[in-house]
């Protein structure tokens, strides 16, 4: 069952996990662009993420544009 957790989508509204995701188990990958190994970790998600059943499993990406403490 998906987390208690609400965020902002990439058009800005708002939406929570537990209500869009009821029955799957949610994934959430937090990386930024400026991290080495998030970027390395990308393929190993992908393969992670299809071979999961997508009616069960959804896997969401959260991205950080600034690095930490700018």
């Amino acid at each position: 069952m998906a987390p208690l957790f609400t965020a902002k989508d990439i058009d800005n509204n708002t939406i929570k996990l537990a209500e869009v995701y009821k029955e799957k188990t949610v994934l959430m990958v937090f990386w930024g662009t400026w991290c080495g190994a998030c970027i390395q970790e990308v393929p190993l998600f992908k393969e992670f993420r299809e071979r999961n059943s997508k009616d069960k499993f959804e896997m969401l990406s959260v991205h950080r544009k600034i690095r930490p403490g700018k």
